[in-house]
């Protein structure tokens, strides 16, 4: 029995942690065997789905027969009770037409142009219904044109990829049809429609829909609705490749979500050192959040007796992953220790054969076995005394986490992101120095010299620090971030204005004065950040400002480092204030006061020129040889 208020009270169960509404995972296209984000995606909403927290998984790509996967998910325990899974083009299929219409618009029919030479096209059909026509490009890959059918065989929706515009400008066309497949309803592009699928689906119930896909982001960035919270999770490093530097071109697949950071109710990343870096590079925002992914974790005991030299990786074969090392590192104990250290490696890819060559170019053979894919691989942590990761960078790395919670001792390069946030270095695990072979064999053969008092002491404290990447531990995080995604949802306004009403050189950095003006908003705070944008969004950066109310208006000022604007030599850069109150929010082009000329403005740096465009906008270039 516990008492309120007395330190043996029982924690809230976590679905009353949770703020009232309905809860979607919003995703492209599942495949088949998916793995990496959407295995991530799938396991948050089990475990909100088993806390008594129903989940709609929307998928909204036309490529997968879901409700055959929805079958095969159930069967297998990937959808459990309080989960459904949902496709956009399924549901609009059996839309009643009328909900297409928008009243007092007209239907313009240029472009809509229905499948119907045949063997100008091909078809696909789903449990023997044809539902799909399909044009192809001559080269037989590239898609120009999906009719959609109903089960009736007419036409529900037409979307031509190969469009040209009256100014002859390349784009697409779609099209949403009554039911003798005539078109009621024109749209400029597939994500215009997606948004009125979200309507339908969110109605005006309260509705928090989380979005983990790059490709998502794109377009749910700009949906913006009263009773809607998006809450977008960022699981992979926004520069390219591992370098430790903090400023630089962003990562392709990535520059539309860094892009819409601002916009989102939330943005949530894995670590703590992420979210820092992140920071570094676009500014600090109260929506930035950080909440690692979880595991189910069954407590078990970490167990004794094990052999203290035999090892065990789960990773995929793949030169990301660094298997070699590993491998390297077997044969480095055994060699320069003198220990027989072995290691199974269980998990597959196109490295193979280049692995295996490497063993037994080793002669280590007989230590190191590459075991494939094994279902139950997890289970195998149990069995070993330690577990090795020598990625070239991860996203969280819950192998860490599973290791752990089985009381098998991680080693791990400390690499960006995961290992350091979960790892106490020779308290609960080791980091190595990412490419330090000889390191983690060192390590590896310490665990020999451990008396077996102080190696139960370390597979203990693993498997309590496990224990802070539960289910249950992790989605009690959730709640705190989407209590706080709930006050600061995004609705968007363009009531504002912002002037820079000085641009200044102090210590070599730029810092702008700012006056906003029009955001009546009854708040007393204003939150905000500078965004400077090249035009190819190659390069992003931003800084936040401080504000004071005077008189009606919001003064602000903002420092940019020189660092994050001249260490690109090719761009232009575009700013911009995104400014949030409450629930509402803005972006503004910043202009200049009195159109001052280029001459006018400030050199930071000895590289960056401060200029104002044609329509008076604040901009910067590159420009080391002085004003032009």
């Amino acid at each position: 029995m516990t008492t309120p208020g007395h330190d043996n009270a029982e924690p809230a169960p976590v679905l009353d942690l949770f703020p009232k509404g309905r809860y979607y995972a919003l995703l492209g296209e599942i495949a088949e065997n998916y793995g990496g984000m959407t295995s991530v995606v799938m396991h948050r909403s089990r475990a909100m789905a088993n806390a008594g927290i129903p989940v709609d998984i929307l998928t909204s790509g036309p490529g997968v027969d879901y409700v055959a996967l929805a079958r095969q998910m159930k069967a297998d325990g990937r959808i459990v009770q309080g989960m459904s899974l949902r496709n956009m083009y399924d549901e609009l299929r059996t839309t009643d037409p009328e909900r297409f219409v928008e009243p007092g618009t007209e239907c313009h029919t240029d472009g809509f142009t229905p499948l119907d030479e045949p063997g100008s096209y091909s078809e696909v059909l789903r449990s023997d219904v044809l539902v799909q026509r399909v044009k192809h490009a001559q080269n037989g890959t590239t898609v120009l044109q999906i009719d959609h059918l109903r089960p009736d065989g007419t036409l529900f929706m037409l979307e031509r990829r190969d469009y040209t515009t009256p100014q002859g400008q390349p784009g697409q066309v779609v099209y949403l049809c009554d039911n003798a497949g005539q078109p009621v309803r024109r749209f400029s592009t597939v994500d215009k429609v997606r948004y009125l699928w979200l309507d339908l689906v969110f109605g005006n119930d309260p509705s928090f829909v989380f979005s983990d896909s790059r490709r998502v982001a794109r377009y749910i960035a700009h949906y913006h609705r009263t009773n809607v919270v998006v809450i977008q999770s960022l699981h992979t490093n926004h520069l390219p490749g591992v370098a430790s530097r903090l400023v630089g071109e962003i990562e392709p697949s990535h520059r539309a979500l860094v892009r819409s950071a601002g916009h989102f109710a939330a943005l949530v990343l894995l670590t703590e050192r992420h979210k820092q870096d992140f920071e570094a590079l676009v500014g600090a925002s109260a929506s930035f959040h950080v909440v690692p992914n979880s595991r189910e974790i069954t407590p078990s005991s970490p167990g004794s007796g094990r052999p203290p030299l035999r090892g065990i990786m789960l990773s995929r074969l793949t030169q990301e992953k660094r298997v070699n090392h590993a491998i390297s590192t077997i044969a480095d104990v055994r060699d320069r220790h003198a220990l027989p250290a072995q290691l199974m490696v269980y998990g597959e890819g196109p490295r193979r054969a280049e692995l295996e060559r490497q063993i037994r170019d080793l002669d280590i053979s007989s230590a190191v076995n590459l075991a494939g894919y094994t279902p139950d691989a997890r289970l195998r942590f149990s069995d070993a005394s330690f577990s090795l990761l020598t990625s070239k960078s991860e996203a969280f790395s819950l192998v860490l986490v599973e290791s752990m919670a089985a009381g098998c001792i991680p080693i791990a390069y400390d690499v960006k992101y995961g290992p350091r946030e979960i790892i106490t270095h020779g308290v609960d695990g080791f980091l190595v120095d990412p490419g330090d072979i000889a390191g983690a064999a060192d390590v590896i053969a310490s665990l020999a010299e451990m008396p077996e008092a102080d190696l139960s002491r370390m597979r203990a404290a693993a498997a309590r620090r496990a224990a802070d990447f539960t289910d249950a531990a992790v989605l009690r995080r959730w709640a705190e971030v989407l209590q706080l995604a709930k006050l600061g949802r995004r609705i968007r306004t363009s009531d504002a204005t912002c002037t820079a009403q000085s641009v200044t050189v102090d210590a070599g950095d730029a810092v702008l004065g700012l006056r906003l003006q029009g955001a009546n908003w009854r708040y007393r705070h204003l939150s905000g950040r500078v965004v400077a944008v090249s035009r190819d969004r190659r390069v992003i950066a931003g800084r936040e400002v401080a504000f004071s109310r005077d008189e009606g208006e919001w003064i602000g000022s903002c420092t940019i480092p020189s660092t994050l604007l001249s260490w690109d030599k090719k761009t232009i850069l575009d700013y911009f204030l995104e400014v949030s109150a409450g629930p509402y929010f803005s972006e503004i082009r910043i202009k200049l006061t009195n159109s001052p000329s280029i001459l006018e403005l400030p050199r930071v740096g000895d590289a960056t020129q401060f200029y104002a465009t044609q329509f008076d906008g604040l901009s910067s270039r590159h420009s080391p040889s002085g004003p032009r």
